[in-house]
């Protein structure tokens, strides 16, 4: 036996030696995947976030009937008769406005037009720039018995009505801000 600057025997400061390095290993070792984990799980939350994103843009622009349902590009459907508003914003008005002012005041009515048009049983199908554009209910629901002569009529009536309550939005809305 041959004690070693430490006065221990070779074995003792072996044994120690070996269970630091093995601990800084360790350390080590779970460091890193602790690391590998958290990327991965944020990884996981932010493409999470994406899919909910694109699910929700999905749902603004598609019926619901058709979400969960596997179709072709193009998506081309059949229907007897549909009756489609556009609501536009008078252009001479549009080009007057600063151009955030314009963005801000659109915002906030189609905002206003997303609620009336949700509780009329039409189906918002896009916005474009300045342009709303709403078709009635049977390309919401695809129901074979909205889609004939009578219920036609019904929808027609439906939609003239919302695209008068729309325009009485817009007006009071820009109304309340002009004073006009």
């Amino acid at each position: 036996y041959h004690p070693n600057i430490l006065g221990a025997p070779p074995f003792v400061v072996y044994l120690i030696l070996t269970t630091i390095v093995i601990a800084v290993g360790t350390f080590y070792v779970g460091y890193k995947g602790e690391q590998s984990f958290r990327q991965s799980l944020i990884s996981r939350v932010l493409i999470k976030r994406r899919n909910e994103a694109f699910a929700a843009v999905l749902t603004r622009m598609l019926p619901p009937r058709l979400l969960h349902k596997s179709f072709a590009v193009p998506l081309l459907e059949h229907f007897r008769g549909v009756s489609v508003l556009f609501c536009s914003f008078d252009k001479k008005a549009v080009e007057k406005m600063k151009e955030n002012d314009f963005f801000d005041e659109i915002e906030d009515i189609f905002a206003m037009f997303d609620d009336v048009v949700e509780q009329s049983g039409c189906f918002k199908l896009e916005q474009v720039g300045e342009d709303y554009v709403v078709v009635t209910g049977n390309v919401y629901s695809g129901n074979a018995e909205e889609d004939n002569e009578e219920a036609h009529q019904d929808a027609c009536i439906k939609i003239t009505n919302l695209g008068r309550d729309l325009v009485e939005i817009g007006n009071l809305h820009v109304s309340s801000r002009t004073r006009k």
